[in-house]
């Protein structure tokens, strides 16, 4: 039995939710998972290295169905892993990232609510 660790409940999100984190290599790809305190996404990737975690960077948040964007977040890697479910190649593999966000401003906190009521479908059983 796996120990869950995270002191916030993650909601599963919609479709068309999309995280752009903003390291060296900008890595943009679907959000799998949100809650008020991080985000888990998935991005196609071409390196076999990955980021170390605890960098500190900056991430985007937004959506394709209609204008929601929230920029330049605050956010630390907590885990960035290749997808051992992916089959996509050898030269192209989908990895895996886990973000923590750092301190945040009321407003994109107001932001963050709102992307939680508007583009999550339901709570991620662990």
């Amino acid at each position: 039995m796996t120990i869950e660790r995270r002191k916030d409940p993650r909601f599963l999100t919609k479709d068309n939710s999309f995280a752009a984190l903003r390291n060296d290599v900008m890595k943009i790809g679907k959000i799998n998972d949100f809650s008020i305190s991080g985000l888990g996404f998935t991005f196609l990737s071409e390196f076999t290295q990955v980021d170390s975690v605890d960098h500190h960077t900056q991430v985007d948040i937004f959506s394709s169905e209609d204008r929601f964007q929230l920029s330049n977040l605050p956010c630390m890697i907590s885990y960035e892993i290749p997808d051992s479910t992916s089959d996509e190649g050898i030269l192209v593999r989908m990895s895996r990232c886990g973000l923590q966000f750092g301190e945040i401003t009321r407003s994109q906190s107001e932001q963050l609510k709102l992307f939680m009521e508007n583009y999550t479908t339901g709570t991620l059983n662990a």
